[in-house]
């Protein structure tokens, strides 16, 4: 029988803790590279930068628009042109092809440096709203005692996160701690039937508190440390990583899919996250997007969730984003994608059913955890 609710997190959801937007990336990436003030604090090897600048500008010569005319590509057009041009054997004029993967893995490395940066004095805005709603839910249970509401938390509420990011981790960790249990990435295979001991959290793309080692298969968990930055960090300053895997002494290796249109899927970590994600989405009733606008490019949980809903359907979906005063909800692309991708589901925007200006900030969590508890608990 369906009854558990998904909290689907997206780069909106990161915004509120000061992340930028996936739209806002290359801006950054930019800005970074061209030394602008607010990021010169992040260590760049020289030769690095020319590099990376050299390729970029022969890609997108935004360089000689007017500064005030400049319009960034997205990061998911640039990586999927690196990405189609690696599965077609191919490279751009004076480019050579094996230094194409080197690109990818730089770009990543400049989105773990500016996350890292912008993260490091976040507002807390993922954690009030995780312990708001686990408030609101615990006032909805007829058991007083603590350890069966948590279990009955973990039991009905899993969480998915697209970002890199460790706003939501960290969230989940400061909820569990103090009931002695901990956080699921489930990335072993197992039923769907909690364990009632960690809280369940899908990222099928990876995170910066994940490290992997490529010859024997070992998994290092962070935590609430962003451990893959041991790894980007030599990169960016062009130093040897020092991060060797205690049983095989391989370099360990982060596990980052970059936002492209041509994902890949094929390691064996994110493909067990994603059928984990398929087995409970199978128990899911109600799904709540929370700035994430459920786009083209992740079309691989597009398909999961389909599946789910042609063998038994979801009940209802709650959406949450910030609101564009100048737009109707019909307009706004997270609205229409989540509409046309579940016809016929009752979906409710409470970007526009209350006073949202801004989407998951610390003036509205309050108003947001009280209607999705009224809708849904």
């Amino acid at each position: 029988m369906r009854q558990k609710t998904l909290f689907i997190f997206g780069a909106g959801a990161s915004k509120a803790d000061r992340a930028p937007l996936q739209n806002e990336l290359f801006s950054g990436i930019f800005k970074l590279l061209e030394g602008v003030k607010n990021y010169q604090d992040i260590q760049l090897n020289q030769a690095f930068i020319q590099e990376l600048k050299d390729f970029l500008y022969k890609l997108y010569p935004i360089n000689e628009e007017p500064k005030n005319n400049i319009i960034y590509p997205t990061f998911e057009e640039v990586m999927g042109l690196i990405h189609f041009a690696i599965i077609r054997d191919e490279s751009f004029m004076g480019v050579h092809y094996k230094n194409l993967s080197g690109y990818l893995d730089s770009l990543i490395t400049l989105i773990a440096n500016i996350l890292d940066k912008k993260l490091k004095k976040a507002p807390g805005i993922n954690k009030k709203f995780i312990m708001y709603l686990y408030e609101s839910f615990k006032r909805k249970q007829k058991s007083i005692d603590d350890n069966e509401v948590i279990n009955e938390f973990i039991n009905q509420n899993l969480f998915l996160n697209v970002n890199y990011d460790i706003l939501l981790d960290s969230a989940l960790y400061k909820l569990v701690k103090k009931f002695k249990k901990g956080v699921d990435y489930c990335e072993e295979i197992h039923n769907p039937y909690p364990q009632k001991k960690k809280i369940r959290l899908f990222k099928p793309h990876g995170s910066l508190n994940w490290l992997l080692c490529k010859s024997c298969g070992k998994f290092i968990l962070g935590g609430e440390r962003k451990i893959a930055m041991s790894y980007y960090n030599p990169i960016s300053t062009n130093s040897d990583p020092n991060i060797q895997c205690d049983f095989c002494e391989t370099i360990l290796s982060p596990l980052i899919v970059p936002p492209s249109f041509f994902k890949e899927l094929h390691n064996k970590l994110i493909r067990n996250v994603l059928i984990n994600l398929e087995n409970h989405l199978k128990e899911v009733e109600n799904l709540v997007f929370i700035g994430y606008s459920f786009p083209e490019a992740d079309l691989h949980l597009k398909y999961l969730f389909k599946k789910a809903q042609l063998l038994g359907g979801f009940r209802k979906i709650l959406l949450i984003n910030k609101k564009d005063k100048d737009k109707k909800k019909e307009d706004k692309p997270y609205y229409y994608n989540v509409k046309r991708s579940f016809p016929g589901v009752d979906l409710i925007d409470l970007t526009y059913e209350i006073p949202l200006p801004n989407g998951l900030e610390e003036d509205s969590i309050e108003a947001i955890v009280e209607k999705i508890s009224e809708k849904l608990f």
